[in-house]
């Protein structure tokens, strides 16, 4: 059994549209909290945050007003390394996210030293998961079925929206919520899978 001590922060995260934020924020250590009257775009916030971390939205979760924005830019902080992470907005597809390391205002500054990375991986590079998994120092690791465990995997443990019943661990996916794929995410984050992974 490997122990990893892994830590994501959340140091700005920003939604753009026609080459403005429409939304951006700072956010510190310790619990941040998005308030507001209701109807007023909280969970679209949050779902967009979902995305742009390399969660997949369904088609019915974009509203109109999301949908609508370009892309969103989140600048993270992963086991104390820097980077920036764009993605652009488009529901009826999966986009590639792009990494840039370094903050977002240096982002800005450097157009030509981001590095794209698609849902898929190549022959020749890796995909986001997997790059982001790099980045934390996790190892890569597939389902019984051999499936690949995907950041969004993860992150279903830790983002559950407002349409999945209260009394589900992992945010409500029933077209794909295979029992291996839950088994697979439990042992990768438990840490008790197959030795041989490691």
């Amino acid at each position: 059994m490997t122990s990893n001590s892994s830590t994501l922060f959340v140091q700005r995260f920003l939604v753009i549209k026609s080459g403005r934020a429409v939304y951006d924020q700072n956010f510190h250590l310790g619990i941040n909290i998005i308030r507001g009257d209701n109807s007023i775009g909280k969970s679209t916030i949050m779902d967009l945050l979902f995305f742009g971390l390399g969660g997949d939205l369904r088609e019915e979760r974009w509203n109109k007003e999301a949908a609508a924005c370009d892309s969103v830019a989140i600048q993270i902080e992963i086991n104390n390394y820097i980077l920036t992470i764009s993605r652009a907005i488009d529901p009826a597809s999966k986009p590639p996210m792009q990494f840039f390391s370094g903050d977002y205002e240096s982002s800005q500054k450097n157009h030509t030293e981001w590095v794209q990375y698609g849902v898929m991986r190549t022959a020749n590079k890796h995909s986001f998961s997997q790059q982001i998994f790099e980045l934390f120092g996790w190892p890569h690791h597939q389902t019984d079925d051999n499936s690949n465990l995907t950041i969004h995997q993860i992150l279903r443990l830790i983002y559950v929206d407002q349409d999945t019943p209260v009394n589900k661990i992992l945010k409500a996916e029933l077209a794909f919520d295979k029992p291996s794929m839950r088994q697979a995410i439990g042992d990768f984050l438990l840490g008790v899978d197959d030795l041989g992974t490691y």
